[in-house]
């Protein structure tokens, strides 16, 4: 197996997060070219984390071994009313380790009306517990840097006024430590 599939493999399935944003800038977050309507939705955000805690996030990643293409969705929200949904498609590139991917996401509160998104990139590291890959957010690109094994569970991400993280809730962490002991063939995974 290659190093992006090893990393699908493992991440398969359904998961629930809490999320965490930052404004880092609020001088080039006031001057980005970002709309109107997603500077407020992300006032918004900051404001509803600062008032209630963090945000809860489900994601599922529809990943079938053998395929190149497959589905993963994300949905933020609160008091299970969601705030934004992604619905993304992966593309596995045949160098083993690049990671394309399309699709649209959906902002609160018109969460019927589609944004999409131009092709964005990525790659899984060697040691198939890492990936570094573009993420649309409020119509914006992050850069996101995921770290999912059996020590952390977490998914950061970025823009010049913008941070976050989604950190696993702990009994989903267990289901992915428990991912580490399954049958593929010793030699089929990367040295760590």
């Amino acid at each position: 197996m290659q190093s992006h599939e090893i990393y699908f493999q493992r991440n398969r399935g359904e998961w629930k997060w809490k999320v965490f944003f930052r404004i880092t800038n609020w001088k080039i977050f006031f001057n980005s070219p970002l709309k109107f309507t997603n500077k407020l939705r992300a006032l918004l955000l900051i404001f509803g984390q600062t008032l209630f805690g963090p945000y809860k996030a489900f994601t599922n990643l529809n990943y079938i071994p053998g395929k190149t293409s497959f589905r993963h969705r994300i949905e933020i929200y609160r008091w299970r009313m969601p705030l934004h949904k992604s619905d993304k498609q992966f593309s596995l590139e045949k160098s083993g380790h690049e990671i394309k991917l399309t699709g649209l996401e959906y902002n609160w509160p018109n969460l019927k009306t589609p944004v999409y998104f131009d092709v964005l990139t990525g790659y899984v590291e060697p040691c198939t517990t890492k990936a570094n890959y573009k993420m649309p957010l409020l119509g914006q690109t992050c850069d996101c840097k995921t770290i999912l094994n059996d020590k952390d569970a977490k998914i950061t991400f970025n823009t010049t006024w913008l941070e976050g993280e989604f950190i696993m809730l702990p009994e989903y962490h267990q289901v992915l430590k428990s991912r580490f002991n399954e049958a593929l063939p010793f030699d089929q995974f990367p040295a760590h």
